[in-house]
């Protein structure tokens, strides 16, 4: 399903560095790669899949030390999907964040995870305020939040109509992953039992607004007892 890049991304910082670009992910595929079993065993002995934009290794990550901490993490996430009522948009949308941040390209990679986000809050390509009211709402101080999503949409609207792309990429790709994160782990978690991924983006779309809340909580109340 992954490769630990989900679990080895979310607990880095923001990457500076200088020289030639960098996936953002540590665990790269290389030029030919095979497909195994858990146990190690070689699904396809006759089949080889490449990578079509390796042009090099980029650096040596060891993970032995690691190791178990990653398959302990995916027993966590195959564990957690298993509880969740749309376990393939979950499921799609860590495939699609490892695949983005394999790019060199980030442009492109910033681009494929705008997608990732609309997709982890919305059926459809909704108006991006919808896709940045969602993506909001399950963070506090929704105000800092939402100029940083805003000045991201920005940018990728520049990328998709104008193809502008500019040197603080890499940043901007950085700070977008923060937030595919954040959905993807909260899907996962599925802290309120959510019946359906419907019910989730309904939820999204509830004003925070304690005080309206509440008046609304005492009309529905009023309503449910003059119907019933």
């Amino acid at each position: 399903m992954h490769r630990g890049d989900l679990r080895i991304n979310s607990s880095i910082g923001l990457p500076f560095h200088s020289g030639s670009r960098k996936p953002l992910n540590k665990i790269l595929p290389g030029p030919i790669h095979t497909l195994h079993e858990p146990s190690g065993k070689l699904v396809a002995a006759d089949f080889l899949w490449y990578e079509p934009e390796y042009v090099g290794p980029v650096e040596v990550y060891r993970v032995h030390n690691g190791l178990g901490e990653l398959r302990e993490f995916e027993r966590w996430i195959r564990a957690r999907l298993k509880k969740v009522a749309y376990p393939g948009v979950v499921e799609h949308a860590i495939r699609r964040y490892s695949r983005a941040l394999d790019s060199r390209d980030f442009k492109k990679a910033f681009l494929e995870l705008w997608a990732v986000l609309e997709s982890l809050t919305s059926f459809t390509t909704d108006r991006y305020d919808v896709t940045i009211r969602r993506a909001l709402s399950i963070w506090a101080e929704a105000d800092f939040h939402r100029q940083i999503l805003e000045h991201l949409r920005e940018f990728r609207n520049k990328a998709v109509h104008a193809g502008e792309t500019n040197e603080e990429v890499e940043v901007l790709l950085s700070q977008l992953r923060r937030y595919v994160e954040q959905l993807i782990f909260f899907h996962l978690n599925n802290p309120f039992n959510f019946t359906s991924f419907k019910e989730v983006t309904e939820f999204m779309d509830v004003s925070p607004d304690s005080d309206l809340l509440r008046r609304r909580i005492t009309l529905l109340e009023k309503v449910l007892k003059f119907r019933t």
